[in-house]
Order: structure tokens, then sequence, then C-alpha cells
């Protein structure tokens, strides 16, 4: 007779969870049970230090930190107890949980083989001659991942999906036996993605290989190698693939940003001869990389590498005996004897390199005797280098620039936008770019830095640092002409801000008189701008989608009582942005608008909603999104903004307080057309730039 056995109280709480599916864990193990008693038992003992879970929608890469080691430790009870506070507690059922459930217990079978040594371990090999009758689709760009840890290449390749736009992209991820908690994480986030296509192959496989087996796999005419610790930034694959249509050209690679958006690499450069590569304008912010638009260089950094696949495959991929970083600089000089024009950058193609810093530091590259010098790329560009000192040139380093008329300026714009893809999306973000341009146009030079990287970079290139206040305070930078230009959140600025600033600015007239009277110091109004104009066709277009526009975030500290004001009055609503999952059925149209979309989307729905943060609003800050819309050939309604009728005529800008009054608004621009004799102001960054411009000049 068998004994009787006893469930431990950890496995006994697992089971009255309803977390187990026994035929997932079963599978998983490898293994049979008898029961679910048993399997329980089993992943309290071995399962949860193992990283297993027990059901295939329990994942336990996406549980946070502390829930994720008490699973590690057995602590059954805290883990329970974790799952069930969180709002995303217990299972996360996908829409389709039939064939998802069918799709991870595929792969569960597959991870418990492996586990148990049934699945054949020998490395493939990459047939090159069969690769090259591959059908390759022209225009299509295919992303090669060699996947690491869950959570960082989860996030490149979401990256991926949303910068791609309307191309033609397909991810590769190439698994090399990874743990069953990274591959079934890969799995659990991905597996929708139509575009995504996984590889696993036997750990053995080499970093290399397993990019070379990828390739092989790819049906791209252009490949991107990827390193998993990438985050794609939004437009960049477009940008990669123009270069290439020059067939001189080897290959492209992005601007390689850190975690503060200065420059890691912006390509490859060989000093001197015999030395090794080393990255150009490491430490420099992002946009000093405009300037190296068309250069030739003699490598790209292996973080991210677009090449055409045709290249690649006759050249026989990467070289097998090397690390990945010296097998990318050898593919490079490989690839030059076919592509005589070199290497390129796409300035306008960014990607940020995640992880810790220890980690994600640039290492020093091996010299390749096939790699071209070239000392002289810096200063073809206008970058003055070296320290003047005898003996053998070191890596380039940018002791100057060279000004490119009399009376050049170079412009800091520090921003208080956050790094990385957060920070794309930001309003000042848009604004510092629009003026920059603006600058540009004048014949100046100009960068921007975000929130953490003020101080840091190459301050002795610049010549005025003007900074954008918005929600955080930026600091002067000494030795250096500094501007205040405060164009939001004025209850957040004190009078000591303004200490060590040669000018001060503010996109209020009223509060910059109060400012001026509080600080004793001159203030001078100079309103938020729009680099918007009217699409050339004129007029409204036939097909205009019912409905008000409106363009923002909800949730967090913004209410936007504006919006539901139009909700209250039954306007018809067109909604961009995040956080608007309480709208009625057919209001809400998508997360994000790419800027360049907005005076198009502006002039065809007509009619715009501005709604403007309190503090704003009673201290006289028009939003640039007024601005915008004016520009874009709209007319706004907006909340009360102390003296908006002094900048704006009524007939363009409405304001408007309850509901009533913006349904009699809508009313009433629906009737009368846009008027072209109605006065305007100034509305562009030009003017802005221009102010500036002689605001600075002899300082």
């Amino acid at each position: 007779m068998e004994p009787l056995r006893r469930t431990s109280p950890g496995a006994s709480r697992w089971l009255e969870s309803g977390l187990l599916d026994l035929e997932f864990y079963a599978a998983l193990r490898g293994r049979e049970f008898r029961d679910e008693a048993e399997a329980a038992e089993d992943f309290v003992e071995l399962g949860m230090r193992e990283r297993l879970t027990t059901h295939p929608f329990l994942d336990f890469v996406s549980l946070p930190a502390p829930t994720r080691r008490a699973w590690r430790n057995g602590r059954v009870a805290q883990v329970l107890a974790d799952l069930a506070g969180s709002p995303t507690s217990g299972l996360s059922v996908p829409e389709h949980a039939g064939a998802a459930r069918a799709d991870l217990l595929e792969l569960a079978s597959r991870l418990g083989e492996e586990a148990r040594g049934a699945v054949q371990s020998d490395a493939p090999l990459v047939d090159w001659s069969a690769a090259a009758t591959r059908p390759r689709h022209d225009g299509r760009t295919s992303v090669v991942v060699v996947a690491g840890d869950a959570r960082p290449t989860i996030r490149a390749v979401t990256s991926v999906l949303e910068s791609a736009g309307g191309l033609d992209v397909e991810v590769v991820i190439v698994d090399r036996g990874s743990p069953a908690h990274v591959a079934l994480a890969l799995r659990a986030a991905l597996r929708e993605h139509a575009t995504v296509r996984s590889m696993r192959v036997p750990a053995t496989v080499s970093l290399v290989d397993a990019a070379n087996l990828g390739v092989a796999r790819a049906t791209g005419d252009v490949v991107v190698l990827l390193d998993p610790r990438v985050v794609v930034r939004r437009g960049a694959l477009g940008a990669l693939r123009a270069p290439l249509e020059d067939a001189s050209v080897a290959g492209v690679q992005p601007v390689v940003l850190g975690a503060d958006d200065r420059i890691g690499s912006a390509g490859l450069v060989v000093p001197a001869e015999g030395q090794p590569p080393a990255p150009l304008l490491g430490g420099h912010p992002a946009d000093d990389a405009r300037r190296l638009a068309g250069q030739r260089l003699a490598a790209i950094s292996a973080e991210a590498m677009a090449l055409r696949a045709e290249d690649v495959i006759r050249a026989g991929g990467l070289r097998a005996d090397q690390d990945p970083a010296a097998a990318a600089l050898d593919l490079c000089a490989r690839l030059l004897r076919r592509r005589t024009g070199g290497f390129r950058l796409a300035p306008s193609a960014r990607v940020t390199l995640t992880g810790p810093q220890e980690l994600i530091e640039p290492r020093r590259l091996p010299p390749h005797p096939l790699l071209p010098a070239d000392p002289g790329v810096l200063d073809r560009v206008g970058f003055l280098t070296g320290d003047g000192r005898p003996g053998p040139p070191g890596p380039l380093v940018v002791t100057g620039r060279r000004r490119e008329r009399a009376g050049q300026l170079r412009w800091s714009l520090k921003l208080p936008s956050w790094p990385g893809r957060q920070g794309d999306v930001w309003g000042d973000t848009h604004f510092a770019d629009a003026l920059a341009d603006a600058l540009r146009d004048l014949g100046d030079d100009v960068v921007t830095s975000r929130r953490g990287a003020h101080a840091t970079g190459p301050l002795h290139l610049d010549d005025v640092s003007l900074a954008l206040r918005g929600l955080y305070p930026i600091a002067p930078v000494a030795g250096q002409v500094n501007v205040l230009w405060v164009i939001s959140h004025p209850d957040e600025v004190e009078p000591s801000e303004l200490d060590g600033y040669d000018v001060v600015a503010a996109a209020s007239v009223p509060w910059s008189a109060r400012l001026a009277e509080r600080s004793g110091r001159e203030v001078v109004p100079l309103m938020q701008a729009t680099s918007f104009e009217p699409p050339e066709e004129g007029g409204r277009r036939a097909e205009a989608p019912a409905g008000v526009l409106f363009v923002g975030n909800a949730g967090g500290t913004r209410d936007r009582p504006l919006v539901w004001k139009a909700v209250e009055a039954g306007v018809p609503l067109t909604v961009y942005g995040r956080g608007w999952e309480d709208l009625p059925a057919g209001a809400w149209h998508g997360e994000y608008v790419d800027n360049r979309r907005l005076p198009e989307l502006y002039h065809r729905h007509g009619i715009v909603l501005a709604d403007h943060w309190p503090d704003m609003a009673r201290n006289g800050f028009i939003a640039n999104r007024v601005f915008d819309a004016v520009a874009a050939g709209a007319r706004v309604i907006c909340d009360d903004v102390v003296g908006v009728h002094d900048v704006f005529d009524p007939r363009d800008v409405v304001v408007v307080r309850t509901a009533e009054e913006l349904a009699a608004a809508v009313a009433e621009l629906e009737r009368s057309p846009r008027g072209d004799d109605v006065p305007r102001p100034p509305l562009s960054f030009s003017d802005r730039a221009r102010t500036l411009r002689g605001l600075v000049s002899g300082r």
C-alpha cells in the first residue's frame, strides 16, 4: 500500500491559488506528475528556485523585483500576497487565450525536452550558398537581435516595432538556449506580432554565430544587426536605409546615445596607422553628429549596423572566431573591398544604449590592418583636435571649433525634457528642436541637451547657454552668455533663479512685468512660437473628419477639464494621447501623433482644443499649441488665459468657461469660415530666434 503523502504548506497554498496548470508545468519540467499536489510540491521545492512558472499566463519576468526575489527564495506566501495586492495580479490572460496557451505549451514542451537532454544540441551551421538564393523583399528591413536578458530584449524589439511606422520591417530574434523564464517571457511578450520571427538555438552557439544565423534567416534586402540593449528611437529605421541608396556606401549606423542622450558613438575613426578605432564625438550632445552627415567613415559600431543582406552573405557573415566587437570591425574591413565609398552615419537616426553604466562604457577595440586611418575627419567638419604636444596622435578629442562666418555663435539649448524615448514626445522637446532650426537658419551652430546632461560634455565649445525653463530649474554655465527663457510653470520660478543669467525672458507679458518688479531685473516678454504653416493646397479638405481635435495626454496631474466639457456638451471629438480610456466610443484615435503630421491634422479639423496648466492660464502663458494651430490654419477653443486676446484675435481664439459656451463656440466656428483679414501676431520661431540673437549681441 502506497504511504500517504503530506503536502507542504507552501504547496497547499499554491494549489489553492488556482495558478497551477498541470499540463503546462509538466511539459516545462519534462516529466509527468501523479497529480496536482505532486506538481505543486515540485514547484515549491525546485521550480521556484529555477524561476519556472506553473501557468502559461503567469510570467515570472514581468513581476516586480521584490516579488521575483521572493519567488526565487521559495517564499510562497509573499509571492501570493504580492500577486493579490497588485493591480495586474494573477494571470494576464491574452485576448486569444486558447491560441496563446497552445503556443506557450509548445515552447514549454521544447524547453522540457532540452532540460532532460532529448533535443539535439549540435550548433547549426550557416549555409551561405543557400542563404544567397533565399528570396528577399526589396524595401524590407530585417532587424536581427541575438536575445540577451528578457526585459532589455523585449524593450529593444518593441522599440523597433514602434519606430517602424509604415516601413516594411521584420524582426528576427535568435535565442541562444536562454533559461526557460527568459524564453517564455520573450514568446509571451512578442508572439502576437506577425513581423517578429524567433529561432531557438543551443546555448553553445556563440553570439557571432547566432547573428549569422539570424542574417541567413532574414528576408529583407537590408539587415540591421542590433544589440539587445539598444532602444530604437522614432524614425531611425527609415533614416538608416536612405544612405544605402548610394551603391558605393558599405553600411550605415545611427547615432548611439547613452542614457543621458550624450553620444556614445557617431561612427568609428582610426586616428593613425596601427591605432585601434575609436568612437567619434563621445560625450558630445547628439546634435553635433549632424556635422558628420555624408562623411566617409572607416567603420561603424557593432551596437547597430545597417548593411545590405547580399553583402553580408557574400562576405560569409561575421567571423566566428572573434568576439562580437572584433567581428564587426573585421566585417567592416571586408565590406570596404566591395563598397569603396566607406561607411556613413545617419545623424537623424538615434538609438539609446541601455544598461548599467559600467557595462556600456566604450571598450577598447583591437586595431585592424585593413581599416583606413583618417585623422582629419573632425577637422573637415569644423572641429579642432589635439593638444599641440609632440608625439604620435591619440584618440581624437575636440579642443575647439572653427567659425563658419564672422560672428557665428554656438548655442546650447538646455531642455527640461527627460532623455530617451520618453522625452522625445515632450512638447518642450519639439519646442527646442524648432527653435534650434530657426537659429541654424540664421547661420548659428546649435546643440541641445536634456535633463541630466546640462553640465556635461564639451561646454568649452559653447558661446550661449539658453535655459528653457519648464518643469525644472536649470543652472547657468560659467564663462558663457546665459539666457533664461521661462516658457511654462511660472509658479515654480523664484527670483533667486535669475542669478547668474545675463538675459531673462518669459512667455507672458503680464508675468514678465511682475517678475521684473519682484526681482529688480529686466524681464523681456518673449511669447511662445511655432514652426507650422498651413498645407499648400489651402482650405479644409472635403474628407475632414468630424469632431473637434485635441492632442495631449490625460492622467497623472492633468485633468484636462476642457475635453470633459466637450464630452458634457456632446461635441464630437477626435482625441490623440495616452490615458483616455474613459472617453466615449469612437473619440480616441491613438496614443501618439508624429509632430510632423500635426499641421495637416490641425488644418483638416479646423477647430482645435487647447488647454493650459492653471498657473499658466492665471499668469498669461499662452500654450505653444495655440500658436501651432493658428499658424496651421485652424481656430482654437481654449480655457480662460489672462491676456490671450491681447495677442490673438477673438475670431481665431475663443475662450470658454462652461460646456454650454464650448458648444456655442463650436457651432459659431462651424458656421463662419476662417478669415484671411484677421490680424495675427508674429507666430514663428524665426521671429523668436532673431529677437534672441539681438538680446545676446555684444555680450
